[in-house]
């Protein structure tokens, strides 16, 4: 549903607000004013009143003209805006008028700007009215335009008389900038029109009083008998007069005034309002042929141009196939119906504007009864109204309303529709409790299958599907309990089985791919992600996410320590058959990740393969070049070339390279060291230290930018010298660093293991003491029984077997195992495991 947009139609009432009011500016200012609002240049008009009234020294006079220039030109632009720029507008011009008002009771034009502000409500009422017409099931417009009138006119009333005191006082000299006799007579004639205007306004409202009704009426017929027949609102005036004697009943009167102002060649425009009256005087006495022969003729005569004329046009077709489907007279309706959607779509296309957009509203009110019957089409607009006003609750509520309705009628497809579009919404205000139990009542496979079966819901079953799988996956983020993941992962796994040739089965196996993954099945996410073909809008993501899954099963492979021949030699297949065989060309940015990916599995396996790696790297990085969005990317390929360099026996090269890298912003280059730390860990021995000292060579280079890093990235770049210290066998540099990290962090858990297996790898007995006092620190630090807690215990344990102290060693074992038979996870298990063996192995010796 889009917000709609409004359009002005082509009367004077606001030209009678806005443009005819002379006053002492200059004149050719208020002509600049006019040509502008004449072209619908609003925005350029209301530039220049700010402009100007932004500007020092400004007498009040022309602050006070401006002003009113500026809200003027507000009312009339708020015709042609959406709902709540419009409300801006009134809003700000009411502001302006009021502000100065405030500011500066003495300006000799304040009775001016009390006029202009007492017509902003008027105006707004009118409006309101037009649009509860437009709409007559949405109250909150029928409100808007009683509140606006009955604001309106005692204002109106109140400045008349003020206009008529200065006028009818005794004479005096005008003062400077004051308005002139002329200006306020004017100005008078222009407030009694639109205090007519209001009355007639609010007395076409349904909810006015019958007697209150008529006493507007007779108020507004007297005020438009008294409007000087020189002024130019003369024929503003004879239109709106015909219209009011219409309304009180006055038959005989209005046609005799008609009559008499067509036979004075009244302009186009006006000539095409009063035929309009003339053919509402028609069907309101019965003479419905005659009222139908003069449409047709005025509309020959006036063509593409007939505006107002059109709409009644097509009110008149649509009064036909109301009739006709009230009978049930199907083929009489199919007729109508198909006539009117062919004249509205011939007016949309030769008329547009605001009739074209009031012709669309009669035809979509005729679509919503003939779709979801007379007693549902009113809440179904209700809903669509107060969605475009984003009263997204008030929407789903109607929908809810509707849905309900149509449910009881039998019309399950028609539920579907309603309630698919609740949901929606319920979406969209992420109220996605709400919006899941909606979806799950919803989905029943009686309601599905009717769904099915309709044309115009068909394509919706499984976006609805879809839908409610997504719902149950943002209230399983929030709350990851099992019954909840099991409801999710149950969502998805019917939309892939019912819809398995739909692209929202691929979108749910992405969907189950991401909840495996947060799962740690990496084997089962990787296939959902390989079954998502590369043409699915997920496509190409799913590919690097394929190659992510086999990166992250082999490394779980390596810290388990078992064979990883199989899985690479997969892994490499796949990932090199998702890329150009041709050694040449360029890769696109998903090429470029999947390359990458593959590089680094290259690079990391048992026998690392540095040559092909390499080719795929400098593939990638060429192919990166100059994308926007391809910078985290190339950081990422030169981190790994500097190893596939290295591995290649070109030391000089990998240097070279991380020397580019050391021009860098020190936040890049930083990333590249963290980067390199992985791959050095699992690099062949004397690729190892080749990497370590090319490491050592950068960070140092690095600590002589670490004013331009935070405090959190200077500790992450300590880390990383600490690290290629470890590497390159140079363990007094590397705990120097932990020394005085840990100082200042005494309690910093990843500092207390860096420094633990750091001071293990030394050899000497009071590293290895220092290094179970670490071990214990850290065992304190976790709670007792928790899979950290069990594996610093066995560090614990297996430093006390280090330094010769078996029975201790022995004796945690046991009560460890005693009291916590499960021993954390499996690597942990294996490891006190091993370690009892060894003790016990140790003991029989």
């Amino acid at each position: 549903m889009k917000l709609r947009r409004t359009f002005l139609h082509v009367v004077a009432f606001t030209t009678a607000i806005s443009l005819g009011t002379l006053h002492a500016a200059d004149e050719s200012t208020l002509k600049f004013f006019r040509e502008l609002r004449g072209r619908r240049l609003y925005s350029l008009a209301e530039r220049y009143c700010l402009d100007r009234l932004g500007r020092p020294g400004l007498s009040g006079v022309d602050r006070a003209d401006l002003t009113i220039e500026l809200a003027d030109t507000l009312v009339e632009h708020s015709a042609y805006v959406s709902d709540d720029q419009q409300e801006e507008m009134w809003r700000k011009a009411k502001a302006g008028l009021n502000e100065l008002l405030q500011n500066d009771p003495e300006n000799p034009r304040r009775l001016l700007l009390d006029s202009h502000a007492a017509m902003i409500p008027a105006a707004e009422g009118h409006w309101s009215r037009w649009q509860a017409e437009l709409q007559p099931d949405v109250a909150e417009e029928l409100e808007r335009a009683q509140a606006a009138l009955n604001e309106a006119i005692p204002r109106l009333t109140e400045v008349e008389g003020k206009l008529r005191a200065r006028l009818n006082g005794p004479k005096r000299v005008v003062g400077e900038g004051e308005p002139q006799p002329f200006e306020l007579q004017d100005l008078l004639v222009r407030i009694g029109f639109q205090r007519a205007q209001a009355l007639v306004d609010l007395a076409r409202l349904p909810t006015t009083a019958t007697a209150d009704r008529a006493d507007h009426l007779v108020r507004a017929e007297k005020l438009l008998r008294t409007v000087d027949e020189d002024s130019d609102l003369v024929w503003e005036n004879r239109v709106l007069h015909v219209e009011c004697l219409r309304l009180m009943g006055e038959t005989v009167r209005a046609r005799r005034a008609l009559t008499g102002y067509i036979a004075q060649d009244p302009p186009e425009a006006v000539a095409d309002r009063l035929t309009v009256e003339k053919i509402q005087l028609l069907l309101a006495e019965g003479q419905t042929d005659e009222a139908e022969l003069q449409l047709e003729a005025a509309l020959k005569r006036r063509g593409a141009a007939a505006g107002e004329l059109a709409l009644v046009q097509v009110q008149r077709m649509a009064a036909k196939w109301t009739s006709a489907h009230a009978n049930g007279e199907s083929g009489s309706a199919a007729l109508a119906l198909s006539h009117l959607e062919e004249r509205v779509e011939e007016i949309q296309r030769e008329v547009a504007g605001y009739w074209a957009y009031r012709c669309s509203l009669v035809l979509q009110q005729v679509l919503l009864q003939k779709r979801f019957g007379v007693a549902v089409a009113p809440l179904v607009r209700r809903a669509e109204t107060a969605f475009s006003r984003n009263q997204q609750d008030q929407a789903a509520k109607l929908y809810a309303e509707a849905e309900a309705a149509v449910r009881s009628a039998g019309k399950l497809a028609l539920a579907f529709d309603l309630g698919y579009t609740r949901a929606s919404i319920l979406a969209q205000s992420q109220d996605w409790q709400a919006c899941a139990e909606a979806l799950r009542t919803l989905l029943t496979d009686e309601v599905v299958a009717s769904a099915l079966n309709e044309p115009s819901t068909r394509d919706k079953t499984p976006d609805a599907l879809l839908l409610h799988g997504f719902a149950l996956g943002k209230l399983f983020g929030d709350k990851p309990t099992q019954s909840r993941r099991v409801a999710y992962s149950k969502s998805l796994e019917r939309i892939r089985a019912e819809f398995a040739d739909k692209p929202q089965a691929h979108e749910a196996a992405w969907m189950l791919g991401d909840l495996e993954e947060r799962r740690d099945q990496t084997t089962a996410a990787l296939q959902l992600y390989d079954g998502i073909p590369f043409s699915h809008p997920r496509g190409p993501a799913a590919e690097v996410r394929v190659g992510e899954c086999y990166v992250e099963i082999l490394r779980r492979l390596v810290e388990l320590k078992r064979p990883a021949h199989a899985w690479e030699a997969e892994a490499i297949k796949t990932l090199t058959g998702k890329l150009p065989s041709s050694p040449e060309g360029m890769l696109s940015r998903t090429q470029a990740e999947v390359a990458i990916i593959l590089a680094q599995i290259l690079l990391q396996k048992h026998e690392p393969d540095y040559s092909t790696a390499d080719q795929w790297l400098a593939r990638a990085s060429d192919s990166l070049k100059g994308q926007a969005d391809g910078a985290s990317l190339s950081a990422r390929a030169m981190r790994l070339r500097v190893v596939s360099l290295a591995g290649q026996g070109s030391p000089p090269a990998a240097r070279s390279l991380l020397d580019q890298l050391s021009v860098a912003e020190p936040q890049e280059l930083l990333a590249v060291l963290e980067g390199l730390m992985p791959l050095a860990k699992s690099a062949p021995e004397g690729l190892k230290r080749d990497l370590g000292a090319l490491q050592v060579q950068a960070a140092l280079k690095l600590r002589d930018k670490a004013a331009q890093l935070s405090a959190a990235e200077q500790a992450r770049l300590e880390e990383c010298l600490a690290l290629a210290y470890v590497a390159t066998d140079q363990f007094a540099a590397a705990r120097d660093i932990y020394a005085v990290r840990l100082k200042a962090a005494p309690r910093d858990k990843q500092l207390l293991q860096s420094q633990g297996e750091l001071l293990e790898r030394t050899g000497t007995v009071a590293d290895q003491e220092l290094a179970l006092e670490l071990w214990k620190r850290l065992e304190s630090l976790e709670k007792a029984g928790t899979p950290a807690w069990l594996a610093a215990r066995l560090r614990v344990c297996q430093a006390l077997t280090r330094l010769k102290r078996m029975p201790e060693a022995m004796k945690l074992v046991t009560v460890t195992k005693l009291l916590y038979p499960k021993l954390g996870d499996e690597a942990t298990a294996r490891g006190y495991a091993n370690l009892e063996a060894k003790l016990k192995e140790t003991k029989e010796k």
